[in-house]
């Protein structure tokens, strides 16, 4: 196991950043042994086999500016997960490895306190290949574009909206795209603005889906599960001030 990080406050040409890796190398590691009968009932057993391997990195830069009033911040996020995971399927041996990247910007300006503005823009990429069994191979790709808005409008009143389209595609299966709308605002009570109310309205175009798009060492699942549509919300939340006993 090998693991290293870093982080610079000063960065390269004064943009701060991070950056992680961790390796890993397992002999005997615990696997999945697997048989599938006729009638398609999986029964899973542990065992010990070699080849088990993994290499996760992950990097952030972000750079803030501030101009009178305005304050504007890009902060840009990348990973990359790789696994390599033997096993056994009907007591064949099999070697499964899945990727996992993604990728996003973020770009926000606001405006004192009053007036905040966010665009996010996300890629992930998952694919999933195994050898020795049948031949296999799945790749998935997804984008996500955010718009997130909010407005402080009186020293109590806040509201914030939030725009996503997510355009999701996975190898054999036709294109899926939906936008989604969310709306919040909230109003502090009391002298210490330290009681809230907030009202919630999720989906408000009922284009939720509940897409299922994952896969691990031994098997894909791709399909759809049924997600609350156009539902609203309220809360309370208090905040104390003071901790602890006063003298």
């Amino acid at each position: 196991n090998l693991s290293y990080e870093h982080n610079s406050m000063n960065g390269l040409g004064g943009f701060p950043y991070s950056f992680t890796a961790t390796m890993a190398q397992a002999r005997n590691a615990i696997v999945d042994s697997m048989t599938i009968d006729v009638s398609g009932i999986r029964s899973v057993y542990k065992v010990n086999l070699d080849g088990y391997r993994f290499m996760n990195i992950r990097g952030s830069v972000n750079k803030a500016f501030k101009a009178g009033a305005n304050r504007i911040q890009f902060t840009l996020n990348g990973s990359a997960f790789v696994m390599r995971t033997p096993g056994f399927i009907n007591a064949r041996q099999i070697i499964a490895n899945n990727t996992n990247i993604t990728g996003e910007l973020q770009s926000s300006w606001a405006l004192k306190s009053f007036l905040t503005l966010r665009a996010d823009n996300e890629l992930r990429i998952y694919s999933s290949s195994q050898k020795g069994t049948n031949e296999s191979f799945f790749r998935s790709t997804e984008f996500i574009n955010r718009i997130v808005a909010g407005a402080q409008l009186t020293r109590k009143l806040f509201v914030k909206n939030i725009f996503s389209f997510t355009n999701l595609r996975s190898q054999n299966l036709p294109s899926s795209n939906f936008v989604l709308w969310h709306m919040f605002a909230g109003y502090r009570f009391l002298k210490a603005d330290n009681l809230e109310l907030q009202f919630s309205a999720l989906d408000i175009f009922r284009k939720n889906r509940g897409v299922i798009n994952s896969g691990d060492s031994r098997t894909i699942t791709i399909g759809r599960t049924n997600v609350l549509q156009q539902y609203f919300t309220i809360g309370v939340s208090y905040f104390p001030r003071k901790f602890g006993k006063g003298d």
